[in-house]
């Protein structure tokens, strides 16, 4: 089991090696091992609803400073509009929001700096103006 070529994370190792056995393997026992792997150290993801006040000249300014905060943290971070989500450390994600003026965004934020990543990004969308 350890002799395997790639340096997986714990519970991946353990999944390859079953896998590599040809023995009957429990599908759902694997999905719930990948699952518990991937929650990232327990982190409960914390989200806030915004109304995007900004003027339509400043709106692109602004949505490039938007990501440029969200790409400063290292969580997670995701904006939903209108039930579509995007990954706020894309621009194209973000574009394809549509974000305007007086628009609901959801920001939800899931990692070790959650917390500052939500606190800053509501703040800036309440007020875009002052950087």
């Amino acid at each position: 089991m350890d002799t395997l070529p790639f340096k997986y994370p714990k519970v991946l190792r353990n999944c390859a090696f079953l896998l590599t056995e040809r023995r009957p393997v429990n599908i759902l026992e694997l999905i719930e091992k990948l699952h518990v792997q991937s929650t990232r150290g327990g982190f409960k993801m914390v989200s806030q609803t915004v109304v995007f006040k900004c003027d339509e000249a400043l709106q692109m300014k602004a949505v490039a400073v938007l990501i440029q905060r969200a790409s400063s943290f290292r969580s997670s971070i995701y904006l939903s509009r209108s039930g579509r989500r995007a990954n706020a450390k894309s621009l194209l994600g973000v574009m394809s929001l549509g974000i305007e003026n007086a628009a609901e965004i959801e920001i939800t934020a899931e990692g070790e700096d959650q917390q500052a990543a939500l606190d800053s990004l509501v703040s800036y969308l309440e007020n875009p103006g002052v950087l």
